[in-house]
C-alpha cells in the first residue's frame, strides 16, 4: 500500500529544529539577544550609561571642592555650603555651536527662547550635580574676547523655560566675572545686553499734574495708603489710561516725607492675616480701576534678616497674584548707603531677591550733584544695581527739583523757591535824552 504525501512530510519538531539551527538561529544569537542584553543594561534599574558617565564627575566632600572647564571657568563649592558628599561635572558647548542650534534636545528651547537683547559672548556652561545640591556656589569666569563695553556685560542662566539674570560682578582689573549664589545654576552663559530705548515715568505725587504734551511713557500717582489691618485706605488716583497707583505707608508730597508708619509695615510682615488682607485689597483696586499694575513704596522695613526675607515673601505673593491678572508689580526701595568700593547697604530691602519677582525695581538716585561726576557715587551705584538686578528691570528715580548745598547737606527746593534769591528791588532811573536805566538791587548776590 502506497504512503500518502501527507504521511511523507517531516515531523513538525524536526522542521522547527532546522529553522532554529539555521539562519534564524544566527539572527537570534547574534542580533536579538545582544540587543536585549544592551537594553537591559541601559534601562533602569541598571542605567549602565549613566554609571559610566559618573567616572567623569568630580567627588565633592563636606570639605568643599571645585570643577573646572578647559577655558579656566571654575565652579567652587565652599565647605560651609556642602551638607553631604555629592558628584559634580562642568561641561561646555562652544558659542558657535549654540548659536547654530547644535545642542542636545534638552537645550534646543534655550536657543529658540534667547531674547533679542542678549548677545552670547561665552560658551554655554552646563553644571551637573548628582546628590544633594550645595547651598553655596561661587562662579569665576574669564571675561570672553570681544566683550566691550564691560558696563553692558552680564551673566544669565537657562532654567528650563526662560533666561534669567544671575547676580554677578564684572572685575575688569582681574579680567574675570564673579558670582556668589545660594543655588547651583544648571546652564549659564556670559551675555552682552543691548541698550533699551529710554523711557520716562512721571511721579505726580498727590496733586501733581502732567504738563501738556509731556513725553512720558507712564504716570504714577499716590493716594492709597497701608491701613492698620493690612488693607488699603485713601482715594485711588484717577486712571487716565496710563496711570499706576503708588501704595505708601507715609504721607507727604514730592520729596517731602512725613509720618512714616514703620509700625504698620513691620506689623504687616509679622501677620499672615494682614498679608492676606493686603493681597485681596490690591487685587480688588487693580481690577476695579483697571490699573496696569501697582507701585509699592513701603519705607522703614527693618534691616534684620527675618524682616528682609518676610518683605520678599510678601512681594513674591503679590507678584504672583498680579501676574495671574496680567498686571505688573514695581517695588520702590530706599536709598542705599555705600560702605565700600563695591559694597552697599540696602537696609531692609533685598535687591537681589526682589529683582527676581518684581517687574521693576525703583532705585532712588543720589541728590548731591557731586555724586554724578565721572567715577563718583552714581557710577558705583549703577554698577552695583546692575550686578544685583537685571538692568531692564531697573528704574532710576531722579529728583525734578533744584538742589542747594548748605555745608554737608543737600536741600531740595522747588523752582519758585530756587529763583526767589535772584529777585530783588528793581530801580529805574531816567537820564539825559530820556534814557531809562534799570538796576536790580539784591544784597544776596553781592
Amino acid at each position: 500500500m502506497q504512503q500518502s504525501r501527507l504521511d511523507r512530510r517531516p515531523p513538525t519538531g524536526s522542521a522547527m529544529t532546522r529553522l532554529v539551527e539555521g539562519p534564524l538561529g544566527w539572527i537570534i544569537t547574534l542580533v536579538v539577544i545582544p540587543v536585549l542584553i544592551v537594553a537591559v543594561l541601559l534601562l533602569p534599574p541598571v542605567n549602565l550609561l549613566d554609571r559610566l558617565q559618573l567616572f567623569t564627575y568630580t567627588r565633592v566632600t563636606t570639605a568643599g571642592g571645585a570643577v573646572v572647564d578647559p577655558d579656566g571657568t571654575t565652579v567652587n563649592f565652599p565647605a560651609e555650603g556642602v551638607a553631604t558628599t555629592f558628584l559634580a561635572q562642568l561641561a561646555s558647548t562652544p558659542r558657535e555651536n549654540f548659536l547654530a542650534g547644535q545642542v542636545n534636545r534638552e537645550l534646543l528651547e534655550s536657543v529658540r527662547q534667547l531674547p533679542d537683547y542678549l548677545i552670547p559672548r561665552s560658551p554655554l556652561y552646563s553644571l551637573n550635580v548628582r546628590g544633594t545640591a550645595p547651598g553655596q556656589v561661587a562662579l569665576n569666569i574669564p571675561i570672553p574676547n570681544d566683550s566691550l563695553p564691560y558696563e553692558t556685560l552680564g551673566l544669565y542662566m537657562w532654567d528650563g523655560a526662560r533666561w534669567l539674570h544671575v547676580p554677578n560682578n564684572v572685575l575688569a582689573s582681574n579680567d574675570t566675572i564673579e558670582s556668589y549664589l545660594d543655588y547651583a545654576p544648571r546652564h549659564f552663559m556670559v551675555m552682552q545686553t543691548n541698550r533699551p530705548v529710554p523711557a520716562v515715568t512721571a511721579d505726580l505725587g498727590l496733586v501733581g499734574e502732567l504738563p501738556q504734551g509731556a513725553a512720558v511713557a507712564a504716570v504714577v500717582q499716590a493716594g492709597l495708603y497701608l491701613r492698620g489691618d493690612g488693607a488699603l485706605e485713601g482715594e485711588p488716583p484717577v486712571n487716565t489710561g496710563q496711570t499706576t497707583p503708588v501704595i505708601r505707608n507715609w504721607e507727604g508730597d514730592g520729596f517731602t516725607v512725613t509720618n512714616v508708619r514703620t509700625d504698620l509695615i513691620n506689623n504687616l510682615l509679622l501677620d499672615p492675616g494682614q498679608q492676606e488682607n493686603q493681597l485681596v485689597a490690591i487685587e480688588q483696586v487693580v481690577i476695579q480701576q483697571n490699573y496696569p499694575g501697582v507701585v509699592i513704596d513701603y519705607r522703614g522695613v527693618d534691616a534684620v534678616p527675618s524682616a528682609r526675607a518676610d518683605f520678599v515673601h510678601l512681594m513674591t505673593n503679590l507678584a504672583n497674584r498680579l501676574h495671574a491678572l496680567g498686571k505688573t508689580l514695581a517695588v520702590r526701595v530706599e536709598p542705599a548707603t555705600q560702605i565700600s568700593a563695591e559694597g552697599w547697604d540696602t537696609k531692609g530691602y533685598d535687591w537681589r531677591r526682589l529683582g527676581r519677582v518684581a517687574d521693576k525695581i525703583i532705585v532712588p538716585a543720589p541728590v548731591d550733584p557731586r555724586s554724578y561726576q565721572a567715577g563718583g557715587e552714581m557710577d558705583a551705584l549703577l554698577r552695583f544695581a546692575t550686578n544685583e538686578v537685571e538692568r531692564r528691570k531697573l528704574q532710576i528715580e531722579l529728583p525734578a527739583m533744584s538742589v542747594e548745598r548748605s555745608g554737608p547737606y543737600a536741600l531740595l527746593k522747588g523752582y519758585q523757591e530756587s529763583l526767589r534769591p535772584l529777585l530783588g528791588q528793581v530801580q529805574a532811573e531816567t537820564g539825559a535824552g530820556g534814557e531809562v536805566t534799570l538796576s536790580l538791587d539784591n544784597p544776596r548776590l553781592l
